[in-house]
This record gives structure tokens, sequence and C-alpha cells, in this order.
């Protein structure tokens, strides 16, 4: 991965870091991508839909929000949780549905990270 690419992908985390602080809730799939994105230092309100809770249930949870990031794996399980999202919360009123950062993560890093649980280490390996 060459240095553009890497600058691209912190940029991509600093404008979701920026995101979470200012209240936005990010959605991700398990306690592990939590983790992973605190290990990279995006801190915040994270919402995860592996909560023993329908997927239907969680959108009408989400929809009582803002702001809402949803950073789903790249894998096709992801890309179809992503298509969920976006089916019950487009057009929410009020709430600002954002996939831009996940599309833009998935294609950077998308072929060689399958789940955002091992976004942290990859960029580790990548920073040496």
């Amino acid at each position: 991965m060459n240095e553009e690419i890497l600058q691209e992908i912190e940029d991509t985390l600093q404008e979701l870091s920026r995101l979470a602080s200012d209240g936005a809730v990010i959605v991700v799939e398990g306690k592990k991508d939590v983790f992973s994105l605190s290990k990279l230092g995006i801190n915040g309100r994270f919402f995860t839909v592996m909560n023993g809770s329908s997927m239907v249930n969680n959108m009408d949870e989400l929809m009582k929000e803002r702001e809402v990031i949803v950073l789903m794996d790249f894998d096709r399980r992801g890309r179809e949780m992503v298509s969920f999202c976006k089916r019950h919360l487009s057009g929410v009123k009020n709430l600002h549905l954002n996939t831009e950062i996940w599309e833009k993560l998935k294609s950077l890093v998308g072929k060689y990270v399958k789940d955002v649980e091992g976004l942290a280490s990859y960029l580790d390996s990548r920073r040496s």
C-alpha cells in the first residue's frame, strides 16, 4: 500500500472520529469492531447490531437518532447489512444516514481486510 492510500485511510478515520465526537452513532456488527475502532482512537457512541435483538428492532432503535454512521464489515454479509440499514433508515425524518465512510474504507482496504475488527491490526502493520 502506498503512502497516498494510507493517508486517505487516515483522513477517513479522522472524519469518522470527528463525526463521532459530534454525537453521531457508529453502527457496527459486534464488540470486537468497537474494540478495533477504539484502538484506532475513535471514541463515541457505538451500536452493535449483533446484540441478540432482531435487525428490525435495531432499526427501530436507530430511527430515534439524528446521525447514524453505518460501518459494517466489508464482506458479503456486511454489504447485505448496509443495504438493510439503507432500506430501513433512508428517508427517516430528522435522521442523517451516513454510509459514505463505509464505502470509502471498503474501496481502500476491502481487498485486504474483510472486517472492521481487522482494521486496526492491518493499519498497524502498514504503518510500521
